[in-house]
């Protein structure tokens, strides 16, 4: 701390009293509450099933997202070697989980808390220890491994739901192809047969007037006898 001292007044002791702002710390867990609870009401309206219309959100049954969210839930109650134990979770932050997996904030313990143990505090959040990483380090881990340009599991599932996409395209177009050459073919079959017909009635016309001229020579024949 470098203080500049402009005047001086001796006859006026007073004391001066440095302290620890703390603030920005509160502020940013208070920031993360909120942004995790607004991520779980994205997952309860992606991941939601409405009985009476019958209507299932985009992502409901989806398990990249049940996962990832399994995941989120678990991180909650991660601890971090070498913090104090009476700070060492959420819980004792003042950071409570709730039955449907969102967070309330007690601002009086988190911030008699970042007071009275300022250092752990932001351990417990930012620690860069290989296999002790702080809370908040372990978010953004595996965050990042769904997130993270071509090799994140988004990106991965993306990808994988295109090609499914694709490969019904082709399956559609296949099919269409062979409904196509079948209707040629029957078509084809068709204007055969009624050709065939066609023939049939000329050919059996014909035939007809010969039968019948030869059933009128034979009685006539007949008749002679």
């Amino acid at each position: 701390v470098t203080l500049t001292l402009k005047d001086s007044d001796p006859g006026n002791p007073f004391d001066l009293t440095i302290r620890e702002n703390h603030k920005t710390v509160t502020t940013k867990v208070e920031a993360f509450v909120e942004q995790y609870n607004a991520l779980i009401e994205t997952f309860d309206a992606l991941q939601d099933y409405d009985e009476e219309t019958g209507t299932a959100g985009a992502l409901q049954g989806d398990s990249t997202a049940r996962h990832l969210r399994s995941n989120l839930q678990r991180m909650l109650y991660a601890e971090v070697d070498g913090v104090a134990g009476n700070i060492n979770s959420l819980s004792k932050l003042g950071i409570d989980v709730d039955r449907n997996g969102k967070l309330s904030l007690d601002s009086g313990v988190l911030t008699a808390a970042v007071e009275e143990h300022g250092d752990d505090v932001i351990n417990f959040f930012t620690n860069d220890e290989d296999g002790n990483e702080g809370v908040a380090l372990r978010f953004d881990s595996l965050l990042e491994s769904y997130l993270s340009g071509s090799t994140g599991v988004l990106t991965s599932k993306e990808e994988g739901l295109q090609a499914s996409i694709d490969d019904i395209g082709e399956q559609i177009e296949r099919i269409n192809t062979r409904l196509a050459i079948r209707e040629e073919t029957l078509r084809n079959q068709f204007l055969t047969l009624e050709g065939l017909m066609a023939d049939y009635h000329a050919t059996s016309g014909a035939l007809e007037q010969q039968l019948t001229s030869l059933a009128q020579l034979s009685a006539s024949i007949y008749g002679k006898k």
